[in-house]
């Protein structure tokens, strides 16, 4: 069966990408503070301040990665407006 990606519905993208790079921004940054617990003297302030920017870049994170994803997103259904989209053959078995 042969199928063609004409759109990209933007409010999916928006959702799924914001907490999927939230995630991983997380996830980063854990393991960033991890090390810096490790490697570095930290204080309780400093400890403090750690735990702020791993959530604060978790944020910072979400946010551009979601914005890039947005115009992308954008940019293929203008492209597939002109173009034509992608075509895919999908078999059952």
């Amino acid at each position: 069966m042969l199928i063609e990606l004409k759109k990209i519905d933007v409010k999916s993208i928006v959702k799924n990408c914001s907490i999927v790079f939230f995630l991983l921004g997380l996830v980063i940054g854990v393991i960033s503070f991890v090390y810096a617990l490790f490697t570095q003297n930290l204080t309780t302030g400093g400890m403090l301040v750690g735990f702020l920017a791993v959530i604060l870049y978790a944020i910072i994170f979400s946010i551009i990665t979601s914005v890039i994803a947005i115009l992308i997103a954008l940019f293929y259904n203008i492209v597939t407006n002109r173009l034509g989209g992608i075509k895919a053959v999908i078999e059952s078995k």
